[in-house]
């Protein structure tokens, strides 16, 4: 168990961490996921990630590892490269996030002020998982009155645990603006709708951006 201090847009919160590093719940290119709990020790945040419960709840932790030596036990990064690497992570969702919203109101705009009727069909409503950044410091643990040894100094990518139960689709790859899922697969409507979304995002953004790799739970 460590202290965490977790950053919630410009507020800090504090809280605890705790994770069993053996507990893998996946590892990618870049970063491991770990099935982690987290108690607020401060007031919980009014939205977001565990908002308004001062319950323990589970969450997926991740945090980068160097791939730089494939092959050989899994070697993280120093405080600095890793902390710089997780703002990185976490700016990014909140482009993606506004970029999806901004699609959003995009069709709801067409809908309200254009549309001769309703769209004939339904029109999937997505969102990303919620998300934040924890830094667990030995200061912060001291604070809490915890041992300075059961801390170390690290920084974590926090994410809302999806259930388990739903089926897990990988809807467009990164290197393809199309569906991965053929016309009579599960999630294909959707893959579909997410590509319009990226349409939209390029057209809006003047060719310089929009969202790819979507992936998750339906």
């Amino acid at each position: 168990m460590a202290g965490a201090r977790i950053v919630d847009g410009n507020i800090e919160h504090l809280g605890y961490l705790t994770y069993d590093k053996n507990n893998l719940l996946g590892k990618g290119t870049f970063k491991t996921t770990h099935l982690a709990s987290l108690k607020w020790v401060s007031d919980p945040p009014s939205s977001g990630l565990g908002a308004q419960t001062s319950e323990a709840i589970h969450i997926a932790l991740k945090r980068p590892y160097d791939d730089s030596r494939p092959g050989v036990n899994l070697k993280r990064y120093n405080y600095a490269d890793e902390s710089q690497k997780v703002i990185t992570e976490g700016t990014l969702l909140g482009w993606v996030d506004s970029l999806l919203r901004f699609a959003y109101e995009f069709i709801n705009d067409f809908i309200a002020n254009q549309a001769p009727t309703e769209a004939p069909f339904v029109i999937p409503q997505l969102q990303f998982v919620k998300a934040t950044i924890a830094y667990s410091e030995k200061s912060l643990d001291n604070a809490l009155g915890a041992s300075s040894s059961t801390s170390h100094r690290a920084a974590y990518l926090l994410e809302e645990l999806l259930p388990t139960s739903n089926l897990f689709i990988k809807y467009i790859h990164n290197a393809d603006a199309i569906p991965l899922q053929d016309y009579d697969e599960p999630g294909y409507d959707t893959a579909i709708f997410l590509c319009f979304i990226q349409h939209v995002q390029f057209i809006l953004t003047h060719g310089q951006a929009y969202v790819s790799d979507f992936q998750g739970r339906c």
